[in-house]
């Protein structure tokens, strides 16, 4: 059986749409999927005026990714088997496109002040897209001027650094940005999730860069998370083990996802 567990649209930051992703879910043999879009179920609603089996054969399993803040980084948890209006409800009001907007321009504000510091060039003319995130859209703004790689260095340049990951998301790195203030505490979405009738799942654990992963599992297992990703495209196979092996010690659930 074929599964994946964590896909995004263009309802998010995805680069297909839903009909899009279903097609090509079921070209690739996808038996179960789980539309994943962060922040948003909006795809569900569309699910729901089109004919499926038109375009994928295999089982849809309810999903969203949200986004929340924990010990000085973002980290994503993973809802599944959710009540889609009762989800809906409560991202309308706490990721709202208003807040969204808002987020992003205080985001843009703040790279261009330490974009400013560091004496980078940039076009400060920045178009507000929601579905994109403010590292990529400012990351390949700095890149189109070529006296930006002396600054940026040829790691960031070659994309062999996360600029979100590795710097924005890390308090010893100049570009550094606190992102507290827009998102909800991680304790907050998995009991929401559990109100929606859902499991929360932890996202992609390594890719957040904590130094001890070990301790982040902990953390979410004292606030009720129900498993962990275990299977994904970025872990190595001491990744997967070590994760399976958590989940096997604390009867934790597994999934496993491509973030397509």
């Amino acid at each position: 059986m074929k599964i994946d567990l964590h896909t995004h649209t263009i309802y998010s930051d995805g680069d297909y749409s839903l009909i899009e992703l279903l097609l090509h879910a079921q070209k690739n043999k996808v038996d179960i999927l789980s539309i994943a879009d962060h922040n948003t179920v909006k795809a569900y609603y569309e699910l729901n005026e089109i004919n499926i089996n038109k375009y994928f054969s295999g089982k849809i399993l309810k999903g969203v990714e949200i986004t929340t803040y924990h010990k000085d980084k973002v980290v994503e948890i993973l809802g599944y088997g959710i009540d889609i209006e009762k989800m809906n409800k409560f991202l309308v009001d706490a990721y709202s496109d208003e807040w969204a907007i808002n987020k992003q321009k205080v985001v843009f504000k703040q790279l261009m002040h330490i974009a400013d510091k560091l004496g980078l060039i940039y076009n400060k003319q920045l178009n507000i897209d929601i579905n994109k995130g403010e590292s990529s859209v400012f990351l390949k703004n700095l890149k189109s001027f070529e006296e930006n790689k002396k600054i940026l260095g040829n790691e960031l340049w070659a994309g062999k650094i996360n600029f979100f990951r590795d710097l924005i998301n890390n308090k010893k790195s100049p570009f550094h940005i606190d992102f507290s203030i827009f998102f909800k505490k991680p304790k907050q979405i998995i009991d929401f999730i559990h109100k929606c009738g859902g499991k929360a799942f932890l996202a992609h654990a390594y890719t957040y860069r904590f130094k001890n992963t070990r301790q982040l599992l902990d953390d979410m297992k004292n606030l009720n998370i129900d498993g962990i990703e275990c299977y994904y495209p970025l872990f190595t196979k001491r990744n997967c083990i070590f994760l399976l092996n958590y989940c096997n010690e604390n009867n934790l659930l597994v999934s496993a996802g491509s973030d397509f």
